[in-house]
């Protein structure tokens, strides 16, 4: 899904809102699981009027930080405007990688001596019922480097089911309660009556509602991502896709 709405409805499923202003045009997401702040900045002139971006970490344990900085109790990191990626005319974002574990994060923007917009979060700890599934990495091909929401969306779901000869694969969020089904093929645009059909999803035998997401793109190529509420605990999930029927395990 290449519109920033779609885009910021998965960003919510993976993430912890820290910070949203329609005045100041600005919104931040924190992923507590890959240690990631992500910035949407949606007008540049307002980025630009609210001076530059700061950053202050408080550790869990004091004796992580800087040895000169352990009596502030909290680290300074650089965020940089040159780091910002540019979506559209009216989208830029920039992803901050977190080098420590933080149990509170205070982020903005000052002009001069005075800041024009500041978030004060502190319930920064990975989500708690997340379990370790092995993570297939082979997908994240698709991504360009630089494409950080996409390579968000990536690094913070699992794969548990991969076809590579088919190009399709499922993964979970990381509470486990939202699946992706991934169609790097983009069935969309097929003739072949056993690929143009969406994809149904049964559990115990119920069929589970999806929400069709419109296609990302790599570069030209295009892939559909579709999602669904996952009912707790879940074992196996059915796949039906026109003539075909796949049973994927996921405990």
């Amino acid at each position: 899904m290449d519109d920033v709405e779609g885009f910021q409805e998965i960003i919510n499923d993976n993430s912890i809102l820290v910070f949203k202003s329609e005045i100041q045009r600005t919104r931040v997401n924190y992923f507590p699981d890959k240690r990631v702040l992500l910035y949407h900045f949606w007008k540049k002139e307002k980025l630009d009027e609210n001076g530059d971006l700061f950053l202050h970490i408080y550790p869990k344990e004091k004796e992580s930080l800087p040895v000169n900085r352990r009596n502030h109790g909290f680290d300074n990191l650089i965020v940089e405007k040159n780091n910002i990626k540019t979506k559209d005319s009216l989208n830029f974002f920039l992803a901050k990688q977190l080098p420590i574990d933080v149990e509170r994060i205070v982020t903005g923007q000052y002009l001069r001596t005075k800041r024009t917009w500041v978030a004060d979060f502190d319930k920064v700890l990975p989500f708690s019922n997340t379990e370790d599934y092995p993570i297939d990495n082979q997908n994240r091909n698709y991504v360009e480097e630089d494409n950080i929401l996409l390579k968000l969306f990536f690094d913070t779901i699992c794969c548990v089911y991969n076809n590579t000869s088919k190009r399709e694969s499922f993964f979970f969020n990381r509470t486990y309660d939202i699946g992706y089904w991934v169609d790097f093929k983009n069935r969309s645009g097929s003739n072949n009556p056993d690929e143009t059909e969406v994809p149904l999803f049964k559990f115990a035998n119920k069929e589970i509602a999806v929400d069709r997401y419109r296609s990302f793109t790599k570069g030209k190529e295009p892939f559909d991502v579709y999602k669904v509420q996952l009912p707790k605990p879940i074992d196996s999930i059915k796949v039906y896709l026109g003539r075909r029927r796949i049973n994927i395990r996921v405990r």
